[in-house]
């Protein structure tokens, strides 16, 4: 048996990677439709991965300007708002040091971020930033974070992205048995994995 592999790095900068692998019995007469078939495969996914990348990205700059955040009185908000999003494990604000103002999900203690890559480059390019594989403080969640900058307060709005949400996205895609997806992040971690989520996620690419 062969595998052929599709690697293709996904939108908004080359954070996000997809590998794609396709197992094939007879790899001389059968390659050229497979690969036909792994491109087609690779881009629905990749569509996917890239809205609930541009989905975040806009709730999280509509967030930024939104009054309530801004007030750095917005738990109670945050937590409603949660609600509304299945997808996402926590939305939160942090200050310039990286203590966390405001949770959607209640902290049992004190939290800060300010080692998280996501907030730190949220801060330093002030533009909207993908993250990586987080196990969160707070909900105990693998996750992947999103990060906004805010201008006044300074600090940085977030999205924690369930992976576990992300997962089943994946798999209703119905890519069949001898399809093997994997979602990468900046560190080569794997955020999904298709057809064995539970025996890869958070674990390092090789």
């Amino acid at each position: 048996r062969a595998k052929i592999l599709l690697l293709t790095f996904l939108t908004i900068g080359p954070v996000i990677a997809l590998l794609v692998y396709f197992n094939i019995g007879q790899y001389k007469q059968a390659r050229e439709v497979e690969v036909k078939n792994l491109k087609n495969i690779a881009k629905i996914v990749a569509t996917e991965n890239s809205r609930v990348n541009e989905g975040a990205r806009q709730l999280l700059i509509s967030l930024a300007i939104s009054p309530q955040i801004r007030t750095g009185q917005c738990s109670s908000f945050l937590s409603n708002l949660l609600k509304s999003y299945q997808r996402y494990a926590n939305f939160g604000v942090a200050d310039l040091t990286g203590n966390v103002l405001c949770s959607a999900v209640s902290p049992q203690e004190k939290i800060n971020i300010s080692d998280r890559y996501s907030f730190r480059e949220a801060l330093a390019t002030n533009s909207f930033v993908i993250g990586e594989h987080t196990i969160s403080t707070i909900t105990k969640n693998s996750t992947l974070n999103f990060a906004y900058p805010l201008a006044e307060p300074r600090g940085v709005v977030y999205a924690s992205l369930n992976l576990s949400w992300l997962n089943n996205l994946v798999a209703n895609l119905e890519l069949g048995k001898q399809v093997e997806v994997l979602i990468l992040d900046r560190n080569k971690t794997i955020l999904a994995s298709h057809p064995d989520p539970q025996a890869s996620v958070g674990k390092l690419f090789l």
